[in-house]
């Protein structure tokens, strides 16, 4: 049988998923009109749609495979945690695993959770749509250069050299620039959570909110670079394993000490960027490596809700960490609390729902237009950055439920609060932007375009949290972090070839 090329291939797919979206409208009618209200019909239909999730979940991640040949990439890096954060509970719910401490049921009824659900997946669907669109075809080279005498072979390899030379040029830079910023940051925040505890690090106290410092803010600014730093310096030192242990004896030492202080989004995101990094820059990972690798996020992944309940305590020890850890196994399934935990991002959108259009009006892009102007400096123009003030989900959910600690906010829930129902389509878009994005690097890509890699590694460890936040999580670290290094290294790069 004539296997189908990748044109062909991606039609196909694009279509069936499309498909997808009329089927999840087609069933939304259905449980409208048809689907009876009581308690028991309508946890039946949650795990309809849940079921339906896992449907389309499993059918993301392998038309992704089928068509780039590869299960461990950027794009279904970016992918799972959507899933996860967005949908979590309801993917449970199917297998009746969720956990009472964080379950959206009691919070909500059953019919705002239902309903939530809907919206999710079709956003969720819809984004693949625009990922499968835009999608690349992956390269027929090896993944490894044959080096011959070749004139062209030659002048490749050696713009290579000059490109990761740049790169270096740049990680060398950017962790002078940082290092201080990141050193008095991390010891601050080491401070403020193991003395005060948790909530203290995002300005709050028992009784009002504490404005950070000027040295604070500026300190945290450029303390953000020091992680690209170390992304830019292990791909221009990927063939030296002394130097490349050290760059990563640095970001595990981050690692450890955001865990120490409570935090898991930053850890969890670098430990998937040090993955990829082996996968594209050293070897890739394949067969029963995905296996080990699955088992070990399975064991970070059950220490989430340790470091969830010891970050509210004051003067915490790592080896109160690992002691709790120790005695919760075979008591309870910390995986499933784990998921839970992070499936209870679907509170924003939920919450929004009730608001918009009741309470509020829809924002019609409004935050997407203001997110925009995060770009632009407030040099004393407004009293609140209109970025703040129409782009930012977060506080203004907050506000307007009237809470004392942040909720978060969803790229759905933002979808919602601008267009309502319509709004998936939004996320076609993103999905499109995303896809395009992360299709355009594969295992090859570090042999021809080093400089490619290394900026989207830095803009997937940047923007990987925007599936807990608003579109403010992309705009400003594509535009304050990503686009600066990306030209700075092209700069570096021209200068270099100059000098030869």
């Amino acid at each position: 049988m004539k296997r189908l090329d990748f044109s062909r291939k991606k039609i196909i797919y694009v279509n069936i998923t499309i498909l997808f979206l009329i089927f999840i409208v087609i069933m939304k009618f259905e449980y409208n009109y048809l689907g009876n209200k009581s308690y028991d019909s309508q946890i039946f239909w949650m795990k309809v749609f849940g079921g339906i999730g896992w449907l389309t979940f499993l059918w993301s991640l392998l038309t992704w495979k089928s068509l780039r040949r590869e299960l461990i990439c950027l794009y279904t890096f970016y992918l799972v945690p959507f899933y996860f954060f967005t949908f979590g509970q309801s993917l449970l719910i199917v297998f009746n695993l969720v956990s009472d401490s964080r379950n959206l049921l009691n919070y909500f009824t059953t019919n705002q959770l239902i309903e939530a659900q809907i919206f999710s997946l079709l956003c969720l669907v819809a984004f693949h749509v625009g990922a499968l669109m835009v999608c690349k075809k992956p390269p027929l080279e090896p993944p490894k250069i044959i080096k011959n005498s070749s004139n062209k072979i030659i002048d490749q390899i050696r713009k290579q050299e000059i490109m990761l030379e740049a790169i270096k040029w740049i990680g060398i830079l950017l962790l002078i620039f940082s290092l201080p910023g990141f050193i008095y940051d991390s010891v601050n925040a080491f401070k403020t959570a193991i003395t005060e505890g948790y909530r203290a690090l995002y300005g709050y106290d028992d009784i009002y909110t504490i404005r950070p410092s000027l040295i604070s803010r500026i300190f945290s600014y450029t303390s953000s670079y020091f992680l690209p730093a170390l992304i830019c310096l292990f791909i221009a030192y990927k063939e030296k394993i002394s130097v490349r242990t050290w760059v990563l004896l640095l970001m595990m030492i981050h690692i450890f000490n955001s865990f120490l202080i409570g935090g898991r989004g930053k850890a969890t995101t670098l430990i998937l960027t040090i993955i990829l990094l082996f996968h594209y820059c050293i070897k890739p990972i394949k067969g029963k490596k995905i296996i080990l690798y699955g088992f070990l996020f399975y064991l970070l992944f059950s220490f989430f809700p340790i470091v969830a309940d010891m970050r509210k305590l004051p003067n915490r020890t790592f080896m109160d960490y690992i002691s709790v850890f120790t005695e919760s196994f075979g008591k309870q399934n910390l995986f499933f609390e784990a998921l839970t935990e992070i499936g209870w991002t679907m509170y924003p959108l939920v919450g929004v729902m009730m608001l918009v259009p009741d309470r509020y009006p829809f924002f019609a892009g409004k935050s997407y237009f203001f997110a925009l102007t995060s770009i632009f400096p407030n040099l004393n123009f407004w009293d609140i950055h209109p970025a703040q003030k129409y782009a930012a989900g977060g506080p203004w959910l907050m506000e307007a439920l009237n809470m004392s600690y942040g909720p978060g906010f969803t790229l759905i829930a933002d979808a919602y609060r601008n267009f309502g129902w319509y709004g998936f389509l939004v996320l076609i878009g993103i999905g499109a932007f995303f896809g395009g994005l992360y299709s355009s690097v594969d295992t090859v890509t570090v042999h021809r375009r080093p400089d490619l890699i290394c900026v989207m590694l830095i803009f997937f460890y940047s923007t990987l949290m925007s599936v807990r936040g608003d579109n403010l999580y992309i705009v400003r670290p594509l535009f304050y972090i990503v686009i600066p290094i990306y030209l700075l290294i092209h700069l570096i790069n021209i200068y270099l070839k100059k000098r030869i």
